[in-house]
C-alpha cells in the first residue's frame, strides 16, 4: 500500500512539473551544463523557511551527474543524476499519459519519510534571450 501511495505521489509531481511543452528552443546538451540558481523573482515569493525542500540550485554535469541544494542551506545538498529530454510514456496510443521534460534530475535524500527526490525542468527563454529552466511557477538561472 505504502508503494502504490508513493508511485502516485511521483506521478502527481510529474505531472505538475511537467505539462506544458518547451518553446523549441534550439539549445544543446552541452549548452546546459553547469550551476542553476532560482531566480530574484522566484526567491521574492519562496518562503524557504516553509518551503524547506525547495530546490535553490543545481549543478549538471557532463557525466550525467548532478548536485542540488535544498532550501538555502549548504548542508542540504543532494547527489544526483539527470538526464536530457525524457519523455515517459504512460498507456496505450489509444489512452494514455505522456510527460515530456527538457532536463530531469533524480536523486536520493530522505525528506518526509521518503527517498527520493525528481524535479522535471522545461527550457524557455527568458527575457534577455538568455535561457532559463523553469518548473512550475520557480525560474531557474544559469550562472
Amino acid at each position: 500500500m505504502k508503494s502504490i501511495k508513493s508511485i502516485f505521489i511521483l506521478l502527481a509531481i510529474l505531472l505538475l512539473t511537467a505539462c506544458s511543452s518547451s518553446n523549441n528552443i534550439d539549445v544543446s546538451r552541452e549548452d546546459i551544463l553547469g550551476t542553476w540558481e532560482l531566480s530574484d523573482q522566484s526567491l521574492k515569493k519562496t518562503d524557504l523557511q516553509k518551503e524547506s525542500i525547495t530546490t535553490t540550485s543545481f549543478q549538471l554535469n557532463a557525466d550525467s551527474t548532478a548536485s542540488f541544494y535544498l532550501g538555502d542551506s549548504p548542508d542540504r545538498k543532494v547527489d544526483g543524476r539527470w538526464t536530457w529530454k525524457n519523455e515517459k510514456r504512460i498507456g496505450s496510443e489509444n489512452f494514455g499519459v505522456s510527460i515530456e521534460n527538457d532536463v530531469m534530475i533524480y536523486g536520493k535524500r530522505k525528506i518526509h519519510d521518503k527517498d527520493i527526490w525528481v524535479l522535471g525542468l522545461k527550457l524557455r527563454e527568458g527575457k534577455n534571450g538568455e535561457i532559463t529552466l523553469i518548473v512550475q511557477d520557480k525560474i531557474y538561472e544559469k550562472q
